[in-house]
């Protein structure tokens, strides 16, 4: 796991205007109408980790490229892609049967997330700071991770 600590601008995906292709996959090219996305700082490291997760074998299925996309028309171009493995090696969902369903700890929750699934902590720069409203010394429920699976 790492820690990653953010403001806006490193969360911010930027628009290029250049004919330079380098750095952009074709799933982004199809998704953004041929403009060309540069990567947040929190994008390429994200996709760091996640690439190092993947290898490790920490996932229980991998995501794939080589999969068909269809790119939906409309103002956000949300990509669909059918990945099986997806279906088959998910954790069961658990069957939600009222809004206010008692916990039960059996079924998953956040406490039965493994090390190995968090690969990321966010950190806010601007937390405490003169410009944040909330001044209190953050704690871990104050946390924010990244997991996988």
């Amino acid at each position: 796991m790492i820690n990653f600590e953010y403001s806006l601008q490193s969360l911010s995906t930027r628009v290029q205007h250049s004919s330079s292709d380098e750095g952009t996959t074709e799933l982004t090219k199809k998704a953004a109408n041929h403009r060309k996305f540069v990567e947040s700082d929190f994008d390429e490291i994200l996709r760091t980790v996640w690439n190092a997760a993947q290898d490790d074998g920490y996932f229980r299925y991998i995501y794939r490229n080589d999969l068909p996309v269809k790119v939906l028309p409309g103002k956000f171009n949300f990509i669909l892609q059918l990945n099986l493995d997806r279906a088959l090696k998910r954790r069961k969902p658990q069957e939600i049967e009222c809004p206010n369903q008692p916990f039960n700890p059996t079924e998953f929750n956040f406490s039965k997330v493994r090390n190995s699934e968090i690969i990321m902590k966010l950190i806010n720069k601007s937390y405490g700071t003169e410009k944040s409203k909330n001044k209190k010394i953050p704690t871990s429920e104050d946390s924010n991770f990244i997991l996988i699976n």
